[in-house]
């Protein structure tokens, strides 16, 4: 995704808005579709969305594996190769599984830190519910969550 519609060339315009939901709650529209070259990286990305409002660019992890690259994350950032130039080995330490664009974790601990029951601050509900944002676990803490066992008030 990006807002640079006058870095795109084969845009097409998209019959209707895309909405797009982002991390603080709010929304975005994608209004079209291009392609976009970096020439001093040597690469090329179609289908990229164009949304004006964006404040920078997105790419997308599960449409660059779908694309046969590799992504490998660090703590300095992330590399990304082509799948038949790389050879990742070791232990597997966790697994994910692809659900509708999203990477989700195959664990049963995820499931078990859900269902605790210790309210924890919201920096440990921040990471027990996937690095939700601020504003979203409080909203999810007073209208959304039900039961004894809510979301500590802090």
């Amino acid at each position: 995704m990006s807002s640079r519609r006058n870095c795109m060339y084969n845009y097409v315009e998209a019959s209707n808005k895309v909405e797009i939901f982002c991390a603080d709650g709010g929304k975005v529209y994608g209004e079209g579709f291009g392609v976009m070259t970096n020439e001093s990286l040597n690469i090329t990305i179609g289908g990229v969305m164009y949304v004006p409002k964006l404040e920078s660019n997105l790419l997308s992890v599960s449409r660059l594996v779908k694309s046969d690259k590799v992504v490998v994350f660090s703590e300095n950032g992330c590399n990304i190769y082509n799948k038949n130039e790389c050879i990742v080995k070791g232990k597997i330490w966790l697994e994910g599984v692809l659900d509708r664009g999203v990477y989700k974790l195959k664990s049963s601990s995820q499931e078990s830190a859900l269902a605790t029951t210790q309210s924890g601050g919201l920096e440990l509900w921040h990471k027990r519910l996937a690095h939700l944002g601020v504003r979203n676990l409080k909203l999810l803490r007073d209208k959304m969550a039900t039961g004894k066992n809510k979301l500590v008030k802090s």
